[in-house]
């Protein structure tokens, strides 16, 4: 896992009875974690200390011990060989995108051995034989509130939810210890990039993807215009219509932080402070990213913590091209040293298109940004 803290002091528990007991135990597993005698023991008591006390120093140990039992084992994952707690995975999805839904859960599967993992579909106009085969191959299906005001909801079209119940989501699974959200465009290459954001959670941080890369383009042209603009401006503009100009100024520099792929604790305080500046963002403005821009202001205008992985941990393909290497069958960041990306966010219009892409080798072919089909042996 890269190297990756939380930006801000995490959450001090208060000194109730409980918490002292707690406090007390977790040292106890840490000491047991100290004198483990392999990396693979030594994770697995460093992630149970972790429910019961959140500080740094545990969890750079608990990232060290991930680390080198990798390095023993390159088929090991946190999430299906440590993790303890209930992980629920969330996406979303409307009939037109059933397909790639599909495509994003058969790119996670491998996460089916975390213990008491649920993974789940925000229903925001699925038809019904959809939903239908969706749990009955496992998944557990919702249909999300509006959680707007009455006079608000009919504004928005019924896919919509799927942006304002995200901030929700422990309401819909009270059960669950720790949330992975996941776009359904987005789909996984590389399984350790997202088993990376899972383990980034167990601080109570937020744990998600800034977009920033030298190959992204700094440039946007909004729906309706024909001049592009700087990404300072385009950000000064939404923050300006979300939260005002006050706010705008202070926000425009910060690196967006994406709403499409992030992993959180069910207790965090991230979820509250999201709720609120949503809530507060929507009676100002109907910006298709609304729920992204009341997110970013909640962590960089409360300090909220946050482990931040870089972009090929959340690829958005509407910034910049991936390369794509024929022979490895694998997409690659466009500029060199041209890593394998490891989650794909396919973003913009047409999104199971195919696009043009540079190769490895300088040629051009036409594929879709979407896992490469495999020729039957």
């Amino acid at each position: 896992m890269p190297s990756s803290v939380p930006a801000t002091p995490l959450p001090v528990a208060p000194s109730s009875p409980s918490a002292l007991a707690a406090a007390a135990e977790a040292t106890r597993l840490e000491a047991a974690g100290d004198a483990a005698p392999d990396a693979a023991a030594a994770a697995s008591l460093y992630e149970r200390a972790l429910w019961m006390r959140r500080t740094r120093p545990l969890f750079a140990k608990l990232v060290a011990a991930v680390d080198r039992q990798r390095a023993a084992d390159p088929g090991y994952l946190f999430a299906t060989h440590t993790l303890s707690r209930r992980l629920t995975v969330v996406t979303a999805a409307d009939a037109g995108y059933a397909g790639l839904l599909d495509t994003m859960l058969s790119t996670v599967r491998f996460l089916r051995g975390a213990p008491a993992l649920r993974l789940a579909v925000y229903d925001v106009g699925l038809e019904p034989d959809q939903a239908r085969r969706l749990r009955a191959d496992g998944m557990t299906v919702v249909t999300p509130d509006w959680h707007l005001p009455r006079a608000l909801e009919g504004r928005y079209p019924s896919h919509f939810k799927a942006m304002t119940a995200r901030p929700y989501l422990p309401r819909y699974f009270p059960d669950s210890a720790l949330f992975l959200w996941i776009d359904a465009d987005v789909w996984v290459q590389e399984p350790r990039c997202l088993d990376d954001i899972v383990l980034g959670a167990l601080c109570g941080a937020l744990s998600i993807v800034s977009e920033r890369h030298r190959a992204y383009s700094g440039h946007f042209l909004p729906l309706g215009e024909t001049r592009k603009i700087s990404e300072r401006e385009w950000l000064n503009r939404l923050y300006s219509e979300t939260f005002g100009a006050e706010d705008a100024a202070v926000l425009e520099d910060k690196p967006v932080l994406n709403s499409g792929v992030f992993a959180l604790r069910a207790g965090a305080p991230h979820w509250t402070a999201w709720q609120e500046t949503l809530a507060a963002a929507l009676r100002r403005t109907r910006i298709p990213l609304v729920e992204q821009t009341a997110l970013n202001h909640a962590v960089y205008r409360r300090g909220l913590p946050t482990v931040q992985f870089g972009a090929l941990y959340n690829w958005v393909t509407h910034r910049a091209r991936p390369r794509y290497d024929p022979a490895a069958r694998l997409f690659l960041e466009p500029t060199p040293p041209f890593r394998p990306l490891g989650l794909i966010h396919v973003t913009g219009p047409g999104k199971e298109k195919p696009r043009r892409v540079t190769t490895v080798g300088g040629g051009t072919l036409q594929v879709p940004l979407l896992p490469p089909r495999r020729e039957p042996a």
